[in-house]
């Protein structure tokens, strides 16, 4: 038992390199597998938004009339909605709302909101109808808000809106201040 060799030694790091040099080999193969899968799934995410937005668009013309300004609106918006005929409204407006809103509950409520009520006709509405305004809770539009927005937080993956955690939000939109 002696000595090492230079030779040996040598031997065991061009070995040693060698096997450094496949396995660097292989990570450069499975990164550029990686990527072109990224590649893929920003091409697929690309399209989607495409769709999506054309579906937005789509539905929007079949709509009636909104953001509602008046009474006369609301009332057109509702009846086509709860249109006993066809869901497809009901539907149609669900799918419509839930596009147009964000990842978070309270977010989505107040954008979907804004697109179904002008600001100045909005004053006159509140979920109970306190103080002569009219009573949203009663209004089959709020249903379609509701799932609309769990709708849209479902696919966003985001949080699941129950109607428990999405009715305060609506009921309340604007916090009293002390």
């Amino acid at each position: 038992m002696g000595l090492v060799q230079i030779s040996d030694i040598n031997g065991i790091l061009l070995t040693a390199f060698y096997e450094v040099q496949n396995q660097l080999s292989s990570i450069a193969n499975v990164q550029t597998e990686i990527l072109k899968k990224v590649v893929s799934l920003e091409t697929d995410v690309k399209h989607i938004l495409s769709s999506s937005a054309q579906s937005c668009v789509n539905l929007k013309s079949t709509i009636p009339e909104h953001p509602v300004a008046n009474i006369v609106e609301l009332t057109t918006l509702e009846n086509w909605v709860s249109d006993l005929a066809t869901s497809e409204n009901h539907d149609a407006m669900v799918r419509y709302l839930s596009i147009i809103g964000q990842g978070i509950v309270k977010e989505s409520v107040y954008i979907i909101l804004a697109k179904l009520f002008k600001n100045c006709f909005a004053e006159s509405i509140n979920c109970t109808g306190k103080n002569g305004k009219l009573e949203f809770q009663k209004s089959v539009l709020l249903a379609v808000v509701k799932e609309a927005v769990q709708l849209q937080a479902a696919s966003a993956s985001s949080a699941t809106a129950t109607s428990d955690n999405s009715s305060p939000t609506i009921k309340n939109p604007k916090r009293k201040k002390h």
